[in-house]
């Protein structure tokens, strides 16, 4: 990345010599500039502005490199914090391994069927995660979640290796710093979502009790953090979804918590001693979804709830 304040005499179409403006450059791989602008101009004479359609003064927007897009080079001028953040993602080594497909429709419902099958084989059949049979619960119930969205962007590894294959010791390092900036453009998509005052929430098993859905989780988590800014979230099941504001009651373990947790243990027995709850740190917590209003459907029929009334 690098940062240019002045026009140069090869590079004079972003009109930098404008007051307060700068523009930031960065080289990304060719196959993300094409995803961007749809294709790569052919490399300019010298002292050429590409043969691209667009302003090259224009600010806050992320645009082909005036001189050196052909090389794969993006820029923006004087670029607000948003648009720095969409120009740069985290990523190791600028390889951007991610890709998004939306699936809606005809496609999300071939899909889940498929999802449902692989639920099956792995119940009743030859199963390929034998050691993951407890979780086969949690598994039906993320994909009623997943039928009950309207769309569902996927997020795959596009340049990922088979994970049952080998691999050599640097591809496995390779693999892991690519999943990491997986996480970190998912959780980029996350944060949008809470700028735009739309809570977020990870796909998780929730107790239900007296108008309220209860979940263990972490303090320290994004999510936690997400609705520290922001208590407003969203849930949703086959039948239902609904809008509510998320408390943190604190440690799972606290006096207070006492009843609820036993609560929790007996609605999560298949696996919540599995050991991937630590209930001595007290950062495990009990987060408390106190609903506001709500829908469900019920043998055709749609019912809207004023939570607030109980």
């Amino acid at each position: 990345m690098t940062v240019k304040e002045k026009d140069g005499e090869n590079d004079s179409s972003s009109n930098l010599d404008r007051n307060e403006i700068f523009r930031v450059n960065l080289g990304v791989r060719k196959a993300t500039f094409s995803k961007l602008f749809d294709t790569i101009p052919k490399r300019s004479g010298k002292s050429e502005t590409v043969s691209m359609q667009y302003d090259f003064s224009s600010t806050d927007c992320i645009l082909p490199h005036p001189v050196y897009a052909w090389r794969g080079w993006i820029c923006s001028l004087s670029p607000s914090e948003k648009t720095f953040a969409e120009l740069k993602p985290p990523s190791s080594k600028n390889r951007q391994p991610w890709k998004y497909i939306v699936v809606q429709g005809d496609a999300k419902e071939e899909m889940l069927r498929g999802f449902r099958q692989g639920i099956e084989r792995e119940e009743n059949e030859c199963a390929l995660l034998p050691q993951s049979k407890r979780y086969i619960a949690a598994a039906k119930h993320t994909v009623d979640l997943m039928e009950a969205a309207p769309t569902i962007v996927l997020v795959v590894n596009s340049i990922g290796k088979n994970e049952m294959g080998e691999m050599t010791p640097e591809e496995h390092v390779y693999e892991i710093c690519n999943i990491q900036s997986i996480g970190a453009s998912i959780q980029n998509m996350l944060l949008a979502a809470t700028e735009k005052g739309i809570g977020s929430l990870w796909i998780c098993d929730a107790y239900y009790e007296d108008g309220c859905f209860y979940i263990i989780t972490y303090a320290a988590s994004n999510k936690m953090k997400q609705i520290d800014h922001n208590p407003i979230v969203a849930v949703a099941g086959e039948w239902f979804t609904a809008h509510g504001k998320g408390i943190n009651l604190g440690w799972f373990c606290k006096k207070e918590n006492h009843e609820m947790a036993q609560k929790l243990r007996q609605a999560f027995s298949e696996w919540i001693d599995n050991g991937h709850n630590n209930f001595d740190d007290e950062n495990t917590i009990i987060l408390c979804i106190q609903l506001t209003e709500g829908t469900l459907f019920s043998h055709g029929t749609r019912y809207d709830i004023d939570f607030s009334d109980n």
